[in-house]
Parts: C-alpha cells; sequence; structure tokens
C-alpha cells in the first residue's frame, strides 16, 4: 500500500467513524428530547418554574430568543392574535385600555358615568354612540392622560386640530361671523 493509498484509506475510516459517532449521538439526543418531553408533561409546576428562574437569571438570551422566535413565527404570532382577539374581546379592551391609556375598563366606565354617559363635549350631548366605531377615549397626546370620552365625530374633529386651542377658538370664530 502506497503512502497516499494509506492515507486515503484512514480518511475513509476516520469520516466513517464520524458518521457513525453522529448518527449515535444523534439517537442519543432524540432519547433525550423524548424523555425531557414527557418530564415536561408530567411535571408541569416544577418546569414552569425551572423556566421562570432560567428567564430571570439569563434576561440577554431570553430577548434574544424571544425576538429569534417572533421574526421566524410572525405569520404564525398574528393569526393566533386575531383568533385570540375575537374569542376575547372583553379581555382585549382592558388590554387595549391598559396598554394605551393606562386607565382599567372600571376607570373607564366611571369616566364615561360621570359625564352622564354621552359625549364629554359639552356642545355636543351625543348619548349614543352612531358609528360602528363607538365611543373613543379621548387623551392628551404631550402628557398621554385621559380626558374624557368622546363621540367619533368629536374625536375627529379635535384630531384635526390638533388639539389647537388657538386653531379651534379661530375655527368658533370663523363659524360666528359666517353663518348663513
Amino acid at each position: 500500500m502506497t503512502p497516499e493509498q494509506l492515507e486515503a484509506f484512514q480518511a475513509k475510516c476516520a469520516a466513517k467513524k464520524a458518521a457513525e459517532l453522529e448518527a449515535k449521538n444523534a439517537q442519543h439526543r432524540e432519547r433525550v428530547r423524548i424523555r425531557n418531553a414527557r418530564w415536561r408533561v408530567e411535571n408541569p409546576e416544577k418546569d414552569k418554574a425551572r423556566n421562570a428562574c432560567w428567564r430571570a437569571e439569563n434576561p440577554e438570551k431570553r430577548k434574544a430568543h424571544d425576538a429569534c422566535y417572533r421574526t421566524a413565527n410572525s405569520e404564525k404570532r398574528k393569526v393566533a392574535s386575531v383568533r385570540w382577539s375575537a374569542e376575547n374581546p372583553e379581555k382585549k379592551r382592558a388590554s387595549s385600555l391598559r396598554n394605551s391609556y393606562g386607565i382599567t375598563q372600571e376607570q373607564w366606565d366611571a369616566m364615561f358615568t360621570a359625564q352622564g354617559n354621552k359625549c364629554g363635549n359639552p356642545g355636543c350631548g351625543v348619548s349614543k354612540s352612531n358609528t360602528a366605531l363607538g365611543w373613543h377615549t379621548d387623551h392628551d397626546h404631550i402628557s398621554g392622560k385621559v380626558r374624557g370620552i368622546l363621540c367619533h365625530s368629536c374625536n375627529v374633529g379635535l384630531g384635526h386640530f390638533r388639539d389647537d386651542i388657538a386653531k379651534l377658538q379661530g375655527a368658533i370664530e370663523y363659524l360666528s361671523r359666517n353663518r348663513i
């Protein structure tokens, strides 16, 4: 056997050994995966506690993992979010109020009751929302504080004036001067 042939034979043997070792490792990994999955099913509380502990100890790894998951599963997450929103309208509303305005549904209800269950604009007085868009939670765009509950028309009107009092007063003067 020439040195080249010996070297080729040794490389072939090494590749065969590496392939056998990889197959053995793959089988072992599969057995461990099955065993771990069974343990998680049999011990949900311990699994939950273990995961919470890991997340607390590894915030950067968790952020990276979560970002990767969100990117890889964006369509799946959108479908699940739409389905959850349709199945849980009260929870969706509560979540939206909390995340957008920092108030609870009970606080919103109390505010609406305090303004007489009608539009918060004293010049409006709409007591029944006449559109599918419903009532709007009006808030200051600088401070984020909720000012009141408005009907759709009043909310859109304020939005078009960008909450600018001078523009609103100017519009009032304009309407007063140009009554037809």
